[in-house]
């Protein structure tokens, strides 16, 4: 009987025990969201007359090309606060979207279920998540300053004054009115609640939108971290003979009459894109009429007038553009000299001695996915020599087997996230917040 008594006391010790481990550890959790488990999503448009200035977009008509881009933007939990006040300030992280896709890229992959889930697990500090549109009429911007597709860099990062084109009714002549622009990282401060100060700001971004984050960090004083998934970042590759010079004869097939087809033809549309970005200074033109292009767009025809588009051999004149290789498929130095000068590694060696710096010191990630189609795997492996030529360092983590930029890896993406969000928030928290 004692020994009965002394089981069943033994017993209700050790339930009492469990039931007090258990109320304490969910009374200490420090990873439960005070105000809301979910995050909110906002979109919204950003007007900017530097993307309207573009021999692509139609000045008499067409609203939508009236340098309008629609953004996306997650708000953290804890925003919102019960009492209808904004809580935070917030970090902030832009990323920027792959060649081709607009704004919900990101979105659409799960982005923002990610990051509700790091949040309420605490592996992720709350923060604020921005993407904006970045194609152009060509397919993608490469976030590049260009008389072709519009002032994509300037639209993100510079306030300045600019002469806006005012339609004469009836004529292609354009009376002028000053105009100040407002940059789209000023407008996102102004209206969100964001830590306005480069340590509490991030860029990265898929492809395309990769570059974009790279050019972002050395081509200004705003960000504190970077990473790029699978991204265009060092046009020749490791061997100076690889990256974009192979996907020039991966698609080229010997004719211009397949270079307008974008969907069927992704490849050449990155080529035809990126020559409007980095050989800018050939689409010198005189306006003839407007007309609708083989991308089903509106756009200027055009007779053009640089001295230095003279040969034809290079020529796209459907979309006013050179690219680096004449009809035969050999490379023109001259043109692809012009390339090599956005490369990132060119743009390191021209920034600004403080952007120099701090590019040195950034936190830096690079995602690889053993991705060959467009030839970005073979940059992505020139570019982290040229950082351990450099002695710089970064983290690189791979995805063997993914295929992110076919549209058809969501799940793959979905894993990414959390590497890129972790990453990032982990810069944040270094940096004190």
């Amino acid at each position: 009987m004692k020994a009965k008594v002394v089981f069943l006391l033994t017993i209700l010790a050790l339930g009492l025990l469990l039931l007090s481990g258990c109320s304490d550890k969910t009374k200490d959790n420090p990873t439960r969201p005070t105000y809301s488990q979910t995050g909110q999503v906002a979109v919204d448009n950003f007007h900017s007359f530097s993307i309207f200035f573009s021999t692509m977009n139609n000045p008499l008509a067409n609203p939508r090309e009236q340098g309008n881009k629609p953004y996306r933007i997650y708000l953290p939990p804890g925003y919102f606060l019960p009492n209808g006040s904004i809580g935070g300030p917030f970090p902030i992280l832009y990323l920027f979207p792959p060649f081709g896709a607009d704004e919900q890229y990101y979105f659409e992959h799960g982005l923002a279920t990610v990051a509700d889930r790091l949040i309420s697990e605490g592996k992720m500090v709350p923060m604020i998540i921005v993407s904006i549109d970045g194609r152009s009429l060509l397919g993608g911007s490469f976030y590049t300053d260009s008389p072709r597709q519009g002032k994509y860099f300037s639209a993100l990062y510079s306030t300045t004054v600019y002469d806006w084109p005012t339609v004469v009714s009836g004529s292609l002549t354009l009376d002028t009115l000053p105009y100040t622009a407002v940059a789209f990282l000023t407008r996102i401060d102004g209206i969100y609640n964001t830590i306005a100060q480069p340590k509490f700001r991030a860029a990265g971004g898929v492809g395309m939108g990769g570059y974009g984050a790279f050019k972002s960090v050395l081509q200004t004083d705003y960000f504190g971290s970077v990473s790029a998934i699978d991204a265009p970042l060092d046009f020749d590759g490791s061997t100076g003979n690889g990256g974009f010079l192979t996907l020039f004869q991966d698609v080229y097939d010997g004719s211009w009459n397949t270079v307008d087809t974008s969907e069927t033809n992704i490849g050449m549309s990155i080529v035809v894109s990126a020559a409007a970005a980095f050989s800018p200074h050939h689409t010198g033109f005189n306006v003839d009429s407007i007309y609708f292009d083989n991308f089903g767009s509106l756009a200027l025809g055009y007779t053009i007038t640089d001295t230095l588009a003279a040969d034809a051999s290079t020529l796209v004149a459907k979309h006013a553009i050179h690219v680096p290789f004449d009809n035969t498929g050999a490379i023109n130095s001259d043109i692809w000299g012009l390339w090599l000068g956005h490369n990132v590694d060119s743009l390191y060696e021209n920034a600004a001695a403080l952007s120099k710096a701090n590019f040195v010191d950034m936190k830096k990630l690079l995602i690889t996915v053993d991705d060959s189609k467009y030839r970005f795997d073979e940059q992505m492996s020139g570019f982290m020599q040229f950082l351990d030529a450099n002695g710089m360092e970064y983290q690189q983590k791979n995805y063997s087997g993914s295929d992110v930029l076919s549209g058809t890896a969501d799940h793959y993406l979905y894993d990414i996230f959390e590497d890129i969000l972790i990453f990032h928030s982990d810069n944040f928290k270094a940096a004190g917040y």
